[in-house]
């Protein structure tokens, strides 16, 4: 399996439209992996995870097909993880097919699917046949061809239902971890239960600096508490890939500083554009 990160900020993106923290100041000096969208990943060429206000430029600036992407992942309601607008753009007259015309489903729970349902029905996406929406429950796995998906209960009080994912792949698994806190007991328990030892994690870190940030994202001393928990839960080991991503101003570090500090704990650090295979 492979994941790449399209974009890898929290929703005011790095540098803030109309911030001069230092922070935002040093990224648009520096550039490069410093600069950061919001966020969204692709899986396999095949999955979708979130739709920002981003799409365009992600679709652009790393030459993705978004026509041929038939699967579409929300994790929560946020604005920098669901843009509807986007969405729009799938109708007949704003999109032309050469080939066979296929749907885009997308995959969402609670106010997620509300929102979206309401959407698409607005602008007759689905009597179209461009989008479809498909209700999706915490704790409960479902299938896409030959992806195992489980959706678990994220820890962000701001939104009404947010969740991450659990996906399997053959002999592969990845789990998802953005937008959450540390992680709620009934997640550790569920990945026991169903013995799962992970290839890749990618945990939010949002508050990367900042300290013991844990309730509604996480911040990397959270994490490496959190890893260290899944460790001993055997959920994860040695040979587990583990990403930190969805980073905000407010953590007080542009990409070259956190390199340098995750480099000790074998964490890889996200940029946009960047993709693990595992």
């Amino acid at each position: 399996m492979k994941i790449k990160y399209l974009g890898t900020a929290a929703a005011e993106g790095i540098p803030g439209i109309f911030c001069e923290c230092d922070i935002c100041e040093e990224a648009k000096r520096l550039g490069g992996k410093n600069i950061r969208t919001r966020s969204q990943a692709l899986v396999d060429d095949k999955l979708l995870i979130d739709f920002p206000p981003d799409n365009y430029y992600h679709m652009i600036h790393n030459q993705i097909p978004f026509i041929k992407i038939e699967n579409l992942l929300i994790t929560h309601e946020h604005g920098d993880h669901l843009y509807l607008a986007d969405l729009e753009m799938r109708r007949k007259y704003f999109a032309y097919f050469k080939d066979e015309e296929k749907p885009l489903t997308v995959y969402a729970h609670g106010e997620s699917y509300r929102l979206v349902k309401e959407f698409i029905e607005k602008y007759h996406l689905d009597e179209m046949g461009r989008v479809y929406v498909q209700e999706i429950a915490p704790n409960i796995w479902f299938k896409i061809k030959d992806y195992d998906i489980l959706p678990l209960n994220a820890k962000h009080p701001s939104a009404k239902s947010p969740v991450i994912y659990l996906i399997k792949h053959l002999d592969k698994k990845m789990l998802y971890a953005h937008d959450t806190g540390y992680f709620l007991d009934e997640v550790f328990n569920i990945l026991q239960e169903n013995n799962i030892t992970l290839d890749l994690i990618s945990l939010d870190c949002t508050g990367a600096l900042m300290k013991n940030l844990r309730d509604t994202h996480m911040s990397l001393d959270v994490n490496l508490e959190l890893l260290e928990n899944l460790h001993k839960s055997n959920i994860i080991n040695n040979n587990t890939k583990v990403v930190i991503n969805h980073f905000s101003h407010n953590g007080m570090a542009n990409y070259d500083t956190l390199v340098e500090i995750a480099k000790p704990y074998g964490i890889i650090v996200s940029h946009d554009g960047l993709e693990v295979a595992f």
